[in-house]
């Protein structure tokens, strides 16, 4: 996020490595219809949302942040807009970097409808999906919530890489709001 905007603002040659890269990004999925951009989201694909919306931040330039949206699953995100849980049987840490970019872009747009879901996220998977220690899935996926054995009985329980965003997701939202639960959580 831009904790590192630093290095692209203080850095010209960075930056426009950056910018290249994200014209370069940008122009492969600009021929792409909604559906076909959304059938792509399906797949593992890290933050691009949120590196839009930094590269959005770092510019000025507000195509960046429309590119963010477009790299925004919708199949993640209507449902959190509407208060809805539907992460049972989801891959975790494919979700949770979507939802840190849903955020970033609430941040860069000034989006209340993203940031309240960005909260919900959060409140769902801290409050009712996360153990003691921050671990928040089995196997890499979400277990039902009302059904926790298989964080005892299975050898694969929660994973760091969920945690450590889970922590990125709930920086971005104490900047946003600085609420005693998410220094709790932290």
């Amino acid at each position: 996020g831009l904790r590192d905007a630093w290095l692209y603002t203080g850095n010209p040659l960075a930056r426009t490595m950056l910018v290249e890269w994200a014209d370069w990004a940008a122009g492969l999925v600009a021929k792409l219809d909604n559906a076909q951009m959304q059938a792509m989201l399906r797949a593992e694909h890290g933050g691009m949302n949120e590196v839009f919306a930094d590269v959005a931040a770092i510019t000025g330039d507000d195509r960046y942040l429309e590119t963010a949206r477009r790299f925004s699953h919708r199949f993640i995100l209507d449902p959190l807009l509407a208060g809805e849980d539907r992460l049972t049987g989801l891959h975790a840490n494919t979700q949770i970097p979507k939802v840190v970019g849903f955020e970033r872009i609430a941040q860069q747009a000034n989006d209340a409808d993203w940031h309240r879901a960005a909260r919900f996220f959060w409140d769902t998977v801290v409050n009712e999906r996360s153990v003691a220690i921050g671990g928040n899935s089995v196997r890499e996926h979400f277990n039902d919530k009302h059904d926790f054995t298989p964080m005892i009985r299975e050898v694969e329980g929660p994973e760091t890489c969920n945690t450590y965003n889970m922590l990125r997701l709930t920086r971005q939202l104490f900047a946003a709001e600085p609420k005693a639960d998410y220094a709790d959580f932290y």
